[in-house]
């Protein structure tokens, strides 16, 4: 008999695997404010102390941070054309 008991999953269960995601859905929010104001993504994420890599994997994998982030980026300064007179 194991010294501490061991769990075992299920073929259909999978172990998680690395760190827990630094994710909150309040980012959502915070990346089209901070976004609005002219940063890129790339700032935003240095605001939040999270890697660059880490917030575009977030992209993918929250679909709420990234429609949040289509949406900031249509609105962004950046992504306005300059008005020709």
């Amino acid at each position: 008999m194991a010294p501490f008991p061991q769990k075992h999953l299920m073929a259909h269960e999978k172990a998680p695997l690395g760190r827990p995601s630094e994710y909150r859905e309040e980012y959502c929010a915070m990346v089209q404010d901070y976004m609005a104001q002219g940063y890129s993504l790339t700032a935003f994420a240095g605001s939040i102390r999270i890697s660059r890599q880490a917030v575009y994997e977030w992209i993918g994998l929250h679909r709420a941070f990234g429609d949040a982030v289509a949406r900031a980026r249509s609105k962004s300064p950046q992504a306005r054309p300059p008005v020709m007179n």
